[in-house]
């Protein structure tokens, strides 16, 4: 059976990397290369083109400007999917970049939409618009590259999925679990630090310390569940991080991860991402790609067999 996920990597849908001829747009078909590649899934360089009553309006007011600039994106996503063995161009009119994509995914069934950062500090994810709202949404999984990622990327080596516990972070862990086969699994949970005090009530109150340890035993006891979902091979490393969720992730993408799988926040609708607050804090900025996965529309089941990479892509 398996863990259940809320993008479909189990039918391996095509991987839509949002092109527009940009540095962003290099970057997003780099990563996307490289995440359909993993899975086996084939590549689609998507360019959103103006909606037909922008572009009536655009003609009549500069005559084919508009034209031969839609021309020529849609001939550099031509050129860029002949570059990539296997890939295709698709276009899409739209209102807006996001839209486009939004649309494409759907039409596609894509199990992943890959997107560049906007302008920032070279190496570090930064959430533009686009993103933003492909983030709070997308039918598919949503990977952001950092700047400049085509320029420095090591290949996926190291793939890092942060677990809590929850169905979310299953999903998460699935989508990691499809991706690593070839790479090296490293399994996060993070104890919170506990606040200055006591909590509880009266005699039943527990201390700092008693808290710090229980907080250790959850993230450990996590950690140990989510390595009996992995399969065997993959012989994933574990890790517990100490204090602010958000932050410690942050800080361990730095320690060599080449892509950091999180899953969407635990309410709203299902098979859409929509951000948390870890998950928004760690793409605001982050020295490496980030793969948030949408929910699914069906809790995991603990007891279910542990999931396998090639399961994963044969369906």
């Amino acid at each position: 059976m398996g863990i259940d996920m809320g993008t479909d990597f189990s039918a391996a849908g095509p991987v839509l990397a949002g092109y527009d001829g940009s540095e962003g747009g290099c970057d997003a078909l780099t990563l996307g290369a490289l995440i359909a590649e993993r899975i086996g899934a084939e590549l689609v360089v998507g360019a959103v083109l103006p909606n037909h009553t922008a572009r009536r309006f655009a003609e009549a007011s500069v005559g084919s400007v508009e034209h031969d600039v839609e021309r020529a994106l849609e001939e550099r996503a031509r050129r860029a999917a002949a570059d990539m063995p296997g890939a295709r161009a698709e276009t899409v009119h739209a209102s807006s970049p996001a839209r486009g994509l939004y649309d494409l995914a759907t039409a596609l069934g894509a199990s992943v939409v890959a997107i560049g950062s906007s302008n920032g500090t070279a190496g570090r994810t930064r959430a533009g618009r686009t993103a933003h709202a492909l983030l709070q949404g997308s039918p598919a999984a949503v990977a952001l590259a950092p700047v400049g990622f085509r320029y420095e990327s090591p290949g996926l080596r190291v793939i890092g999925v942060a677990v809590d516990g929850s169905p979310e972070s299953y999903e998460a862990l699935a989508a990691a679990v499809a991706v690593a086969d070839g790479a090296t699994l490293r399994l996060m949970s993070v104890a919170g630090s506990p606040v200055a005090g006591y909590w509880g009530y009266g005699s039943w109150g527990y201390g700092l310390e008693e808290m710090g340890e229980a907080a250790v035993d959850l993230a450990r006891g996590n950690l140990d569940r989510a390595v009996a979902e992995v399969p065997p091979r993959l012989r994933p490393a574990t890790k517990v991080l100490h204090g602010d969720v958000a932050a410690e992730l942050v800080r361990e993408a730095e320690q060599g991860i080449d892509l950091l799988c999180l899953g969407s926040r635990g309410f709203g609708p299902v098979r859409r991402v929509l951000l948390g607050s870890v998950s928004s804090a760690v793409v605001r900025d982050v020295e490496c790609p980030v793969l948030v996965v949408p929910r699914s529309s069906t809790d995991h089941d603990p007891a279910a067999e542990p999931i396998d990479a090639a399961e994963v892509r044969a369906g």
